[in-house]
């Protein structure tokens, strides 16, 4: 009766255990990138030896550098500027992106959507916000990796 019930006991603990695999021999196959895309930011990876999981979050730091231009109707697009009192710098914002993984391995790229809402324009002019990304960092599994200041969208690319 004792080893029934050891075994039983060995069998639960073991089957309370069964878990998801998380990774052990995190490998870079080719180091992420990040690009600016004007009010958003998309990060592509390539990781393998995750083990058997089904997805993986990332989580992304950065500070978001927000500029409100202002433009009338009959200004020339190329001639817009941002409007320095309507330039905010956000520090320690962080989202978190799920990547699908699939034979240990995650590869591609996502989008992390922001919703920045521009300055307040004067009377009859309507406003753009572009993003600047600054201090990009992110963590997976545990691992930090530090992608630094992501180029910004050129000013002429957000008024046109």
């Amino acid at each position: 009766m004792k080893a029934k019930v050891l075994s039983f006991a060995i069998a639960l603990i073991a089957l309370l255990n069964l878990g998801t695999a998380t990774a052990q021999n995190l490998v870079v196959k080719q180091y992420p990138t990040a690009t600016d895309l004007g009010t958003d930011l998309q990060l592509c990876v390539d990781f393998a030896g995750l083990g058997n999981i089904n997805e993986v979050d990332i989580i992304v730091n950065y500070t978001a550098v927000v500029e409100t231009y202002c433009i009338n109707r009959g200004q020339q697009k190329q001639d817009c500027e941002p409007v320095p009192g309507l330039t905010r710098t956000l520090p320690n914002q962080s989202s978190t992106l799920t990547f699908d993984v699939r034979n240990g391995r995650t590869r591609g790229c996502q989008i992390l959507y922001t919703d920045f809402e521009a300055g307040d324009c004067p009377d009859g002019m309507r406003s753009i916000v572009d993003v600047t990304f600054k201090n990009v960092s992110f963590t997976i599994l545990g691992r930090f990796f530090n992608l630094g200041d992501i180029a910004p969208v050129a000013p002429s690319n957000v008024c046109r």
